[in-house]
């Protein structure tokens, strides 16, 4: 019989310890500790799964035969440069987004239109059948993609061996749980361990693990922070129910740049790419002028010579700059300003004004949405 044991393991960096502390020594959270018991065995079947394997030796760094990265094209130009450039060989990425934002479908959009890859996609949260029906509106496009629906780990290794798939998706790794420890799917040690596995197997076999995580209410990836850490990419996919528009960006990325964005549109066919965000951003109408003819912030926000004369005689230009003081708050306002020369100057492009600002480039482009919808809310209320 296997010996159980009792730990407390902090929820925000998984760190363990023999008794409930009020105050984590790793990360310094409190109240942050929770009971998980533990059983652990001698021996387990995910060992024969991932054991086995040829063992690597040290090498000199001058013996080390170097090999350029293979990169798989997901056929997905938005989610191949957020990545850097396409999948890396056995890599594993984390993609997190709050409930109902998108992460299955852009996970399962990827598995069908990913064409020469042999896919796996293992849901614990819906049926074979509740995928199928997803997958016809999608559209299947990729006859190599095989749908597993379990939870077990175990099981799920030894499909993933049998299968031999160049690329694997977790949908979602709170779901899964292993035998080898006694505590509930979700929990901080289920999340590790399990986490810990298929790391270890998509090393030894170059497979590619795509693992879907929830957020918490804080909106940060729920588990422990160690999840992070031992993946290879972080991605979280970011939007409002309330908006058709998605955002993908990359917190973590080994094989790649940290500053590139990914912007999708939700239809009833999927996730579309939406390859030009700044002119989707600028196009939308905010007015009409005296002729009935639509007005948008690049026809108002004019990057012409004479664009304090246009905005000190056009009604509704003259609102707007009013606007900007009154309802946008200082960062807002300094990148509006910015990126549209508001005051005089030259406007600058997205990664000028982070630049200038000191932050990232999806952060400039997350405010000047904002600041945006703020304008257009102000100056509908007052009438424009």
């Amino acid at each position: 019989m296997a010996k159980i044991k009792k730990a407390y393991f902090c929820k925000e960096c998984g760190f363990e310890a023999p008794k409930w502390l009020g105050h984590c020594p790793s990360c310094g959270a409190w109240n942050s500790f929770t009971e998980e018991v533990i059983a652990r065995e001698n021996a387990s079947p995910v060992t024969a799964l991932t054991g086995n394997r040829p063992r690597s030796k040290p090498q000199r760094v001058r013996e080390i035969e170097q090999s350029e990265q293979r990169r798989f094209d997901l056929s997905c130009t938005e989610v191949n440069r957020v990545l850097g450039g396409g999948l890396i060989r056995g890599s594993m990425i984390l993609l997190g987004g709050e409930p109902g934002i998108g992460k299955s479908t852009l996970s399962l959009q990827i598995a069908l239109r990913a064409n020469g890859l042999k896919t796996l996609y293992v849901s614990g949260e819906e049926s074979p059948q509740q995928i199928k029906m997803r997958a016809e509106r999608l559209g299947v496009g990729n006859d190599e993609c095989y749908i597993y629906s379990e939870t077990n780990m175990e099981n799920i290794l030894r499909q993933i061996d049998e299968q031999a798939p160049d690329l694997v998706v977790i949908d979602s790794i709170q779901t899964i749980y292993t035998d080898t420890i006694d505590s509930s799917p979700g929990s901080v040690s289920q999340i590790r361990e399990c986490a810990a596995l298929l790391q270890k197997y998509a090393k030894q076999t170059d497979t590619s693990v795509v693992v879907i995580g929830h957020i918490t209410k804080d909106g940060v990836i729920a588990g422990p922070k160690i999840l992070e850490h031992i993946v290879d990419v972080v991605l979280q996919f970011e939007g409002d129910n309330n908006n058709a528009y998605r955002l993908l960006r990359s917190i973590k990325n080994r094989f790649g740049a940290t500053f590139e964005i990914g912007v999708f549109e939700m239809r009833s066919e999927g996730l579309v790419e939406v390859p030009n965000p700044s002119e989707m951003l600028l196009s939308d109408v905010l007015d009409t002028d005296g002729d009935g003819n639509n007005l948008s912030l690049i026809d108002i926000l004019s990057e012409d010579d004479d664009m304090d004369e246009h905005l000190q005689a056009d009604e509704v230009s003259r609102a707007l700059r009013r606007c900007i003081g009154e309802v946008l708050d200082a960062r807002e306002a300094e990148i509006i300003r910015l990126r549209y020369a508001i005051g005089g100057g030259e406007a600058l492009t997205q990664r000028e004004t982070a630049q200038r600002c000191g932050i990232s480039r999806s952060y400039v482009s997350r405010i000047e949405k904002k600041a945006i919808e703020k304008l257009r809310a102000a100056l509908q209320a007052d009438g424009y």
